[in-house]
């Protein structure tokens, strides 16, 4: 993947932030309005939730275009044991767990969500075009 993504520093923690992979799935911004506000610039702050609820909030993002790292040694955002495949409707195809390769090595993460649609201008990633589209699967 091309680009890279934004970085997002604060006392505790760098959250970064890849835009390309962003599809609006809005687990961030009603899970912890005090780090994550569309309407601020910039819209993130890593430093208004405690360490450990924002840790738990960026692992929920499922598609990976939010992660973070702390600064003073705590432990890296943990792979899960199970990988986890989730298809959600007409829209996407989420995956959790060690995603390391897809045909060619294109990124290594524990979150991704894939295109189901074929519309995507980031293939093989949902960039929200079955919205666009109409799709129905």
């Amino acid at each position: 993947m091309s680009g890279s993504p934004r970085e997002y520093s604060g006392r505790e923690a760098v959250v970064t932030h890849d835009g390309k992979r962003r599809i609006h799935a809005a687990a961030c911004v009603p899970g912890l309005p005090s780090d994550f506000d569309p309407n601020a610039k910039p819209w993130i702050s890593s430093d208004a939730a405690p360490g450990a609820k924002l840790a738990e909030l960026v692992a929920r993002c499922p598609t990976g275009a939010l992660h973070r790292n702390f600064r003073y040694r705590r432990a890296p955002e943990s792979v899960p044991v199970k990988n986890e495949a989730k298809i959600c409707g007409d829209r996407r195809v989420y995956l959790r767990g060690k995603i390391d390769e897809l045909g060619e090595l294109l990124l290594q993460d524990t979150r991704i969500a894939l295109c189901r649609c074929g519309a995507s201008k980031n293939r093989p990633f949902c960039d929200g075009s079955h919205t666009r589209i109409g799709f129905k699967a």
